[in-house]
């Protein structure tokens, strides 16, 4: 294989492995990443390759924590498992995610308060539905938030 993959170039897999080959030797080809992970050199191509219709997820989970890209595993599970698929995949960066979560999170005693006056009769009306679904919004979006940070903590802690 030569130095650019051209086949697999736009693969995250293949992505990932150059990536942590700037700072890893080991996973410069897929030969020495396959000895590397303890994965076939022929699977490795299969997934960089897209010759594979899922990856297996024990394999992506090596990848991940071998190539210190813990953007596969929600990679993966944005487009392989149903669970996931609204998860984010990309790490941002620490301002970009600091100032959507301070952002975000200014609206908090708004929504504590109005979750708490729609919970204190324990059932949520049909005129307090509309609000309700605004707060369920805005905790979507606080999760979201929260995932791009644990992202990201992720592949700082993993780097160290």
């Amino acid at each position: 294989m030569g130095k650019h993959p051209t086949k697999a170039a736009n693969n995250v897999y293949c992505q990932a492995r150059l990536k942590a080959a700037e700072f890893n030797p080991r996973c410069r080809s897929r030969e020495s990443a396959a000895e590397y992970l303890n994965i076939s050199r022929d699977s490795i191509a299969e997934y960089e390759l897209d010759l594979c219709k899922v990856v297996p997820v024990d394999k992506v989970i090596i990848m991940a924590d071998g190539y210190n890209a813990p953007e596969l595993l929600n990679h993966y599970c944005k487009n392989e498992c149903p669970i996931g698929r609204d998860m984010p995949t990309e790490v941002k960066p620490i301002e970009l995610v600091t100032l959507k979560l301070l952002n975000t999170l200014e609206n908090s005693e708004v929504m504590r308060k109005s979750l708490m006056r729609i919970a204190e009769d324990g059932v949520i009306s049909d005129d307090e539905r509309t609000q309700f679904d605004e707060i369920m919004r805005y905790f979507e979006k606080v999760e979201t938030t929260i995932h791009d940070l644990k992202l990201y903590g992720d592949s700082v802690r993993k780097g160290e």
